[in-house]
């Protein structure tokens, strides 16, 4: 859980210098590379650390999109939330 929101505070950071839809789709990349390269793991410690990269772009993307998603409903609510 604290890692959690380490990570997500990083990420956040991040985001405001490079933009959370550019976060999103390099975090889509890392997860989808740790996705195919675990298809291809040796051995049970490559599939290990290649699930902790596949999981650190999931994150990332779960983070980022959160953040989207309540801005866009703020903005959809705003004058309905009282």
């Amino acid at each position: 859980m604290a890692d959690h929101v380490v990570q997500v505070a990083h990420e956040l950071r991040l985001a405001d210098r490079v933009g959370r839809r550019a976060l999103i789709l390099a975090c889509l990349v890392v997860a989808s590379a740790g996705m195919l390269l675990s298809a291809a793991a040796q051995d049970a410690v490559q599939l290990g650390l290649l699930r902790v990269l596949t999981g650190v772009g999931i994150g990332g993307i779960l983070a980022g999109s959160n953040v989207i998603w309540q801005r866009l409903a703020a903005r959809a609510a705003a004058g309905r939330l009282t």
